[in-house]
């Protein structure tokens, strides 16, 4: 190896240990602010964290000296753990107006700026705030063309809260179209109970994965005062709406008319054969015990499975499952039977 490349070699190896050096020095300079930032807002939530509760649960103006940006994200950390355990009316909206006090002004210019992360956890922040005074705010967001999906979800999330069917309608069924059925579920979960029957009302206008995410919310509810809505719509729809439908009638546990269900026992669909035998639990017959049985014997596991469960909350299921373990000439019955009956035991 000649001189010249030995030279090389030798600038080459100390230039990359003084840029090791320097990485070295700015990640502790950094961590060392960090620190001392997290150390600073620690202390001004000790020194408010008391008054500003108390200003919450009485409904007292709250009034902060020394406004800085430690104090600005020490109230929001506060207000954040308070809105996780408040659940009375009064107390919301006492923190709803220090959050609009303190933050809604810093929310807005996030809102306007570039930064996709800090509008994010602006977003969350007004959503669990309940700060509606900045409702113009997100929905100018919405109109932007270079938000992302989390955005659009949140946002509209928020505005479902704030009492707009008609916005909300259009949001969701007409310029939103392209949500999973989780997000459309966690937007509609905000909805108040006369804009999510008002909704409903309007299945027909929406596309499929909205409805599917309507059905599946009667479902998480068991409502019985849907229950027209769901049949209807069961024997008005196809595919997977159908069987959504079919899964809200079984999980709200009653139906106008059981044996409207009784041909689905021979159906192609194994999710409509598993649902009859869910919902067959209910309605305790003679006919009950003769359909629970056929379809204990199904060529489907999950069928066999929720039809061997339906016998025992059935009065005289147990008694049944325990023949059939003991008779049948299908072992997968028997197993399964046998799996029922161990877990009544247990």
């Amino acid at each position: 190896m000649g001189t010249n490349e030995v030279t090389i070699l030798a600038f080459s190896t100390i230039f990359i240990l003084i840029l090791l050096v320097l990485i070295l020095l700015y990640l502790i300079i950094r961590k060392t602010k960090e620190n001392r930032e997290s150390f600073n807002i620690k202390a001004r939530k000790d020194e408010i964290g008391l008054a500003l509760f108390e200003s919450i649960s009485q409904g007292k103006v709250y009034d902060l000296p020394n406004i800085d940006r430690h104090s600005l994200k020490a109230i929001e950390e506060l207000l954040k753990d308070y809105s996780d355990t408040l659940v009375g009316t009064a107390e919301r909206h006492s923190l709803s107006s220090i959050a609009d006090r303190y933050l809604s002004e810093g929310y807005r210019k996030v809102l306007k700026g570039r930064s996709w992360s800090k509008r994010i956890n602006a977003l969350y922040h007004i959503e669990d705030f309940h700060l509606h005074q900045l409702t113009g705010d997100v929905r100018d967001l919405l109109q932007s063309h270079s938000i992302t999906k989390e955005e659009v979800v949140i946002s509209i999330r928020f505005l479902a809260s704030t009492d707009r069917f008609e916005e909300i309608f259009e949001f969701v069924a007409k310029k939103y179209t392209d949500l999973t059925d989780y997000d459309y579920r966690s937007i509609l979960f905000k909805l108040d109970e006369d804009s999510f029957r008002m909704l409903a009302e309007r299945f027909s206008e929406c596309h499929s994965t909205l409805q599917w995410s309507i059905l599946e919310i009667i479902s998480i509810r068991k409502e019985l005062s849907y229950l027209s809505f769901v049949e209807t719509v069961f024997h008005t729809y196809k595919g997977e709406t159908r069987i959504r439908a079919l899964k809200a009638i079984a999980s709200i546990g009653f139906t106008t008319d059981m044996e409207q269900f009784f041909p689905l026992i021979e159906s192609n669909e194994w999710q409509e054969r598993m649902l009859v035998a869910k919902l067959i639990s209910f309605f305790p017959s003679e006919s009950s015990y003769t359909i629970l049985e056929t379809l204990i014997h199904d060529r489907n596991w999950w069928v066999r499975s929720q039809a061997a469960q339906s016998f025992t909350k059935l009065p005289k299921g147990k008694e049944q499952l325990k023949q059939l373990m003991e008779s049948s000439q299908d072992p997968y019955a028997r197993d399964i039977a046998a799996e029922w009956l161990q877990k009544g035991e247990i």
